[in-house]
């Protein structure tokens, strides 16, 4: 979860830069896209585990 925060948006584009991969996005896409990886990540982590029924 801590990867994806929102704040770390701009590392994330300044690094891939970096390797040479321009990413398409605009900044509000972007922030959208890392706030949106951030609730997936807190909502699997806040969530109960799912097991299979067993005999």
């Amino acid at each position: 979860m801590l990867v994806f925060m929102p704040i770390n948006g701009p590392l994330w584009r300044m690094g891939l830069s970096e390797l040479g991969y321009e990413i398409p996005l605009g900044e509000f896409q972007g922030f959208a896209l890392t706030l949106l990886l951030f609730v997936i990540g807190a909502a699997m982590v806040i969530s109960p585990k799912l097991q299979l029924p067993t005999e």
